[in-house]
């Protein structure tokens, strides 16, 4: 089926493609119904945006608001994706509101503090290509409820940042990870951790999904195969 023949399957659209002449915003293009938008004293019919079936905004939302490279934005920036490659529906703010708020893993990011911090991709001998991870405690708490600690290190230069935490839940986990280190530093290729529960959490694994980082599990049986991260919390201890 083609397009057009798809919009004419459509009620709505249908009704929108017999009434032109009262909405001068739509426009016909080869019998493809397009929208335009309207300056103070003209119609921009230059700058046309394909009107979208309804059957096909589902998929339109997860394509621009669930990759895995570059998705995950408030559903401002959503839309604002969605219309530079030209596409629009009617009730377009309630649509991807509707499709945004359901996602688990922008519930814990959303809040986050949103800094340009230079982000870059990580070459072969290049710091934060590898990072290990790893919770300890209980600590006495002092300050802030906080009794456990993320710890996090850098193979390539053995930098190390220790962050406190509340809980060691994988919420509190995600929160940590994401808004402390890597807004703050880089996106790691790898990420290497123990086979803890947290690290094998579903809101953990859907992180690493979205930054295309992969999960690299050092075996309990065998921790030198960690070595760094083992000399470190040996001396913390």
């Amino acid at each position: 089926m083609s397009q057009s023949q798809a919009q004419e399957s459509d009620a709505n659209l249908s009704d929108i493609k017999q009434n032109l002449n009262s909405n001068l915003t739509y426009i016909l293009t080869d019998n493809i119904l397009y929208k335009c938008f309207s300056t103070k004293s003209s119609i921009r019919y230059n700058d046309l945006f394909l009107v979208v079936l309804k059957e096909h905004i589902q998929d339109i939302c997860k394509l621009y608001h669930s990759s895995s490279f570059d998705g995950h934005f408030e559903s401002k920036k959503t839309k604002a994706k969605i219309k530079q490659q030209h596409f629009w529906w009617s009730n377009m703010d309630q649509e991807i509101q509707h499709f945004y708020k359901p996602c688990d893993l922008c519930q814990f990011i959303k809040d986050s503090e949103l800094h340009d911090y230079n982000l870059s991709s990580t070459s072969k001998d290049f710091p934060f290509l590898r990072v290990t991870l790893n919770l300890f405690g209980s600590l006495p708490i002092i300050i802030d409820q906080n009794k456990y600690t993320l710890v996090t290190i850098d193979c390539f230069s053995r930098y190390v940042e220790i962050y406190p935490i509340t809980s060691i839940t994988q919420e509190e986990l995600v929160k940590v990870f994401y808004n402390r280190f890597l807004l703050r530093h880089s996106v790691s290729q790898g990420i290497i951790t123990d086979d803890g529960t947290q690290f094998n959490s579903m809101f953990f694994t859907q992180l690493t999904g979205m930054l295309g980082s992969q999960n690299l599990f050092a075996p309990p049986y065998y921790p030198q195969s960690n070595g760094i991260r083992e000399r470190f919390m040996s001396t913390l201890r």
